[in-house]
């Protein structure tokens, strides 16, 4: 879900680049990143990005004026998850330092709770905006409120996990792990109903408009699964 304008993807090799998806052309280069970025996320007007550094710093970006506007130390280690919150005037962070964060885009720190004890690399919003669905290596998995950092547990996770996604208009979570299968949480009773279960993973999942999963394989391409039916649909390959 990129926004428009610009659409694109964000890489970097000590700049951030940013592409048009449809016809694969460079749009715009931004220089000043100081490390590899692990994770980003676009404002709702398309006018900034926020990246999350593999040394625990974030830096937001000014894609018009091509230049980095704030940057701090977030994490104690690498960033592994950030999101705009509603108005854009702040961020929620995860880092592989177990801890999720939120902030305000200039940097003034607001809520840093210890929700995880190992790298959080999952990390989606609900609908509403002020909860948040969280995941971590050590294989536990939270919603966390963005405004008193309160926490409710989601309990059944066999392995770590890899990523994390609000599906079902925020009615369910779908966490995956690294054992390969997924696992689907109604929100409200917090018990698993359903799991997606010999997949061959990497550590990127991503949902499109409640319909499909897509997860990164080690075969470096993908696997397609609807949500309706919890069946395979296909799997993609690449070079």
């Amino acid at each position: 879900p990129f926004p428009n304008p610009p659409k694109g993807m964000v890489e970097s090799d000590g700049t951030v680049k940013i592409w048009d998806i449809a016809s694969g052309k460079l749009l715009q280069t931004i220089s000043g990143t100081t490390n590899i970025v692990r994770t980003m996320d676009w404002s709702s007007d398309g006018k900034r990005i926020a990246v999350g550094l593999q040394g625990g710093m974030i830096q937001v970006l000014d894609v018009p004026g091509r230049k980095v506007l704030d940057a701090w130390q977030a994490h104690d280690i690498g960033v592994d998850g950030i999101r705009f919150l509603p108005g854009d005037q702040q961020l929620i962070s995860t880092g592989c330092d177990g801890s999720v964060r939120t902030w305000k885009t200039d940097g003034a720190a607001l809520l840093n709770q210890g929700v995880h004890s190992s790298c959080v690399g999952g990390l989606d919003l609900f609908p509403d905006g002020r909860h948040a669905l969280t995941a971590s290596f050590d294989g536990s998995a939270a919603i966390f409120d963005t405004q008193t950092g309160s926490t409710e547990a989601l309990v059944g996770l066999q392995t770590g996990a890899l990523c994390a996604s609000v599906i079902d208009h925020g009615k369910q979570a779908l966490i995956y792990q690294q054992s390969g299968d997924a696992l689907i949480f109604d929100v409200a009773s917090k018990k698993i109903v359903a799991t997606l279960r010999e997949q061959t993973g990497g550590d990127v999942c991503a949902t499109n408009a409640d319909q499909t999963l897509a997860v990164e394989t080690r075969r470096h391409g993908a696997d397609l699964w609807s949500l309706a039916s919890r069946q395979h649909l296909a799997a993609l390959t690449g070079p």
